[in-house]
């Protein structure tokens, strides 16, 4: 709050942000400090000069938080580390470190899947190309842990705008830069854990494999165990958003690809968003996910065999895509109702969990409930 004229404004911003409130405090109170050290990036008083993204050594792991940043809406900070690219004194970092390029590529891919707007990426085509020209040589050197970055990069790239790149990518890698590492050895994201300089990346990438694998338990887990990094932090004072910054945007980013199973592209006004609910799980809430200029928000009210999802689209534009949960249960029949009759839902065993979702759509500034029943 010290940097903010008062407690109202700095309430007043965060409370913009996307908020979670789910089956586990300590999920909750992570989040609300992770809120807290992401939004002293915007203060008017500190600058960049005092944040993570602020000098040469930090810009890897501002790249690395960009999709965390993203996740709450922080458009403006992020495309003040991309530009960063464009200067004098930053751009060789383009033209002769792939790891720098590869985790350009994922930033700027990120950025454009949740913005939806153009004109950054185009401003920045000279820098896309220097990126994509490091990243195919490092590929074509062989297979070494740049190499490997590289190939997801690479992938990442059909994500830009159309014709960004001439080169055409059969190979499919997940968002972010996290999604650059996670077909690396253990002992390979060690030593790029290093070469970057923060030591958590290990944990962090070993929730986000165990999601993708279908583990949500253990995903749960190491997720929690994250968690309590960050509220083991809080106390001490000054704060440290140098520190607590990348842990918080990277916790952000696999709880919100993790563990709600969000994806979004703005341009195309699409999201997706399947969360997992754990046995005994009676609630669970998520406000205000950035979608463009749109925000959405979405409830699960669980009752026995019976679960309703409220879902709202706060904007102008209208959207569609993919809504669900996924559980952990047998497969079985399901009827799903909303306000206008019966729906079709798909049930996909995912595992030892079962993935329950409908595809649909919803006009600008406006709400839709469904009740599903679990056969």
């Amino acid at each position: 709050i010290q940097y903010y004229d008062n407690e109202r404004e700095f309430n007043e911003v965060l409370e913009s942000t996307m908020q979670f409130k789910s089956f586990r405090r300590e999920l909750d109170q992570a989040h609300l400090w992770s809120r807290i050290f992401m939004l002293m990036l915007k203060s008017r008083e500190m600058g960049l000069k005092h944040t993570l993204i602020s000098e040469l050594h930090d810009l890897k792991l501002g790249l690395l938080s960009v999709d965390g940043l993203c996740c709450m809406g922080y458009f403006d900070e992020v495309e003040r580390l991309l530009m960063a690219f464009s200067r004098r004194e930053h751009r060789g970092l383009l033209s002769s470190d792939a790891l720098t390029s590869s985790l350009f590529l994922a930033a700027l891919s990120a950025y454009y899947q949740w913005r939806g707007e153009g004109v950054l990426p185009l401003i920045l085509q000279e820098e896309v190309n220097d990126a994509i020209e490091v990243c195919t040589k490092a590929l074509h050197e062989g297979a070494s842990v740049d190499g490997s970055i590289a190939s997801n990069a690479l992938a990442q790239v059909k994500y830009l705008p159309p014709r960004m790149s001439s080169m055409e990518w059969k190979a499919d890698a997940p968002s972010g830069a996290l999604g650059l590492m996670i077909n690396l050895s253990d002992i390979d994201v060690k030593e790029l854990s290093l070469k970057i300089g923060y030591p958590l990346l290990p944990m962090c990438l070993t929730a986000l494999k165990l999601f993708k694998n279908n583990e949500y338990s253990e995903g749960l887990a190491v997720l929690e165990t994250i968690a309590s990094e960050i509220i083991g932090k809080c106390p001490h004072y000054p704060l440290s958003p140098h520190a607590d910054g990348v842990t918080s945007s990277l916790y952000t980013s696999i709880l919100a690809r993790g563990l709600l199973g969000l994806r979004v592209n703005a341009k195309e006004m699409s999201l997706t968003l399947t969360p997992y609910i754990p046995a005994g799980v009676n609630e669970l809430e998520v406000e205000g996910i950035p979608i463009g200029e749109n925000r959405i928000s979405m409830r699960l009210d669980v009752r026995g065999e019976e679960v309703n999802l409220k879902i709202s689209n706060h904007g102008a534009k209208r959207g569609h895509g993919e809504l669900g949960f996924i559980v952990k249960r047998q497969m079985g029949g399901v009827k799903a109702l909303t306000d206008y009759g019966e729906v079709k839902a798909k049930v996909e065993k995912l595992g030892g969990y079962v993935k329950i979702a409908l595809k649909g759509s919803l006009d600008g500034d406006s709400t839709r409930t469904y009740t599903f029943s679990l056969g």
